[in-house]
């Protein structure tokens, strides 16, 4: 993981829609079927919407009647972090990006195989690369993009990361250095549970 990116509220408001601003810097939750990423089944990774990290991987995502994103695993533990949140007289486990503390949802312990875990995201929190692009985003740069210099390889088939960052790739590639891989991670199924906020 990269270090830590800081922003003034003013900076964050500059480059985020005031939707990204609600939920990645103040917490917020959107409503369940409204954001553009939760039926989404295209092959590629899901970033940060304020710093380009890559968080999590489409062969993590799955279907789990929620109206929100929801993966199974991030693409690598070290890009989120995780608080309790007892707001709403619940407790539960908040995720947020690890390089920047954006608030992405929460983290519960019904989903599907291999990890057990339903991490629940906020559409607003985050932005989709396709597989295959590599333009490189940086932290000065608005975010948008998947990157090629230290935070993720978008690979096509026949390739991997060799910058010692998180390679998602088609198929039958890895990481040339040992990092992470997701090329072969498989796709989960359906999860059971009631439906919760991320």
């Amino acid at each position: 993981m990269t270090d830590r990116l800081h922003r003034t509220d003013a900076e964050w408001r500059a480059r985020l829609t005031d939707e990204q601003f609600r939920v990645t810097r103040r917490g917020g939750t959107e409503q369940p079927f409204t954001g553009e990423h939760w039926d989404r089944k295209n092959d590629g990774a899901y970033l940060c919407v304020c710093c380009g990290l890559a968080l999590f991987a489409s062969t993590a995502k799955f279907e789990s009647g929620t109206g929100w994103p929801s993966f199974h695993s991030p693409a690598a533990q070290d890009r989120i972090g995780e608080r309790e949140d007892r707001k709403f007289f619940m407790r539960r486990t908040e995720v947020a990006c690890a390089r920047c503390d954006a608030h992405l949802g929460h983290v519960f312990a019904d989903g599907p195989r291999p990890t057990g875990l339903r991490y629940c995201i906020n559409s607003a929190s985050l932005i989709f690369e396709a597989a295959g692009t590599t333009e490189a985003v940086s932290e000065s740069e608005s975010a948008g993009t998947g990157a090629a210099d230290g935070n993720t390889c978008l690979a096509s088939a026949g390739t991997g990361a060799a910058d010692g960052n998180t390679c998602l790739a088609s198929a039958g590639t890895g990481a040339a250095d040992g990092d992470t891989c997701l090329a072969d991670a498989p796709r989960a199924e359906v999860a059971p549970g009631a439906q919760r906020a991320p």
